[in-house]
């Protein structure tokens, strides 16, 4: 992203990248979470509700740093991770 000129553009494009992988987290978590869930894995199912609740609020974070900034086409992204 350093070939972007500062300013609205290149945070939009630095915010995206964020949530993207923000997003990628969410999904092996949930899905890493569900299935020590299903096996009755008592001691990793909590650490890894726990690294996902953790993977939710970085996106969050991003969603009001994008907000702040003016930046409202990335509230929507936030419908993706829940």
């Amino acid at each position: 992203y350093s070939h972007l000129e500062r300013g609205t553009a290149r945070d939009a494009a630095l915010i995206g990248a964020g949530q993207r992988i923000a997003h990628f987290g969410i999904a092996a978590y949930r899905c890493a979470s569900t299935y020590a869930t299903s096996l009755a894995d008592v001691n990793g199912a909590p650490v890894l509700q726990e690294t996902l609740e953790e993977e939710g609020g970085m996106d969050d974070r991003l969603v009001r740093l994008a907000m702040a900034g003016g930046l409202t086409a990335a509230s929507p992204a936030r419908v993706l991770s829940h």
